[in-house]
């Protein structure tokens, strides 16, 4: 074995070992069943799990773990529920994470996949929930880490949901747009309903929010402090917000300053843009 092949490996082992009090990562040969096995963030602060919502079957999501009233921030299979705990999560060697059901038979199928962003095979594909919330694929070999250089991240994919850290937005190298879409039922059902909140950066890049083709609001284009049709955006104690615009992207993007507090902000079935805030301290 090559020294780079012995040393990748022993740094791939050590990652692991140190992630071992709390399992946040999948990797190649590892399954994620629907059995009870979850990836707790390593600050505790997230859990990926096979749920219940409503009446409508199995989802593969991402909830708050043990505060927030564990509410959930992001499923997979939202359009495609399982019908019973057959679904297994697995991370294939092209860092591409796909969901099947009724793997113990001859017709196992695929319910979900992801897009892996990246021209060349990683060696050491991970994955792993951060305390962000997000779950993201890196290649260790290529020398990436979990704070950016994402293969995939479910950040990009975000549903109803808008966490701090989310760039809201489109990439403008790759034509990603980064916007939520409302659930058909809040709390209920989680597929594609008519309501999508989106940043078009054409023009003055400004905020709409469309049922179906047809636009119910927008936000007045950005003025260089706020959206001129937002003047209740403005500087405050619970979080910051910033407006980046370059030649490679254009994203709106908010981070809370007390790390006391959760927030996250959801469009709901009703086409209305609802802003949650919890204090942790208070909840303990």
């Amino acid at each position: 074995m090559e020294f780079s092949s012995i040393l990748n490996f022993t740094l791939l082992f050590l990652f692991l070992a140190s992630s071992s009090n709390a399992i946040d990562s999948i990797t190649p040969n590892t399954t994620f069943k629907d059995t009870g096995d979850t990836l707790v963030s390593f600050g505790g602060q997230f859990e990926l799990a096979f749920v219940n919502i409503g009446s409508t079957g199995r989802y593969l999501g991402i909830r708050y773990h043990n505060y927030a009233n564990n509410t959930v921030i992001w499923v997979a299979n939202r359009n495609t529920p399982l019908n019973d705990t057959s679904g297994v999560l697995s991370l294939k060697p092209d860092g591409t994470l796909y969901l099947t059901c009724n793997t113990t038979s001859l017709s196992a199928r695929e319910i979900w996949s992801t897009n892996v962003s990246s021209s060349n095979a990683p060696k050491y594909p991970i994955a792993r929930l951060l305390d962000t919330g997000n779950l993201v694929v890196v290649d260790l070999n290529s020398g990436d880490n979990f704070y950016g250089n994402y293969l995939w991240e479910s950040f990009d994919y975000p549903g109803n949901t808008f966490m701090p850290s989310i760039k809201f937005g489109r990439d403008l190298v790759t034509g990603l747009d980064i916007y939520l879409s409302s659930w058909k039922l809040d709390n209920e059902d989680p597929s594609e309903e008519n309501f999508s909140y989106n940043l078009d950066p054409f023009g003055y890049p400004q905020l709409f929010l469309w049922k179906g083709n047809q636009i119910e609001y927008r936000s007045g284009p950005w003025n260089g402090q706020t959206f001129s049709g937002m003047p209740y955006l403005q500087p405050n104690s619970i979080y910051t917000f910033e407006f980046v615009m370059d030649e490679k992207q254009i994203y709106y993007q908010y981070s809370l300053i007390d790390s006391k507090l959760v927030s996250r902000m959801t469009l709901s079935s009703k086409g209305i843009i609802i802003t949650w805030v919890w204090d942790k301290e208070q909840e303990d």
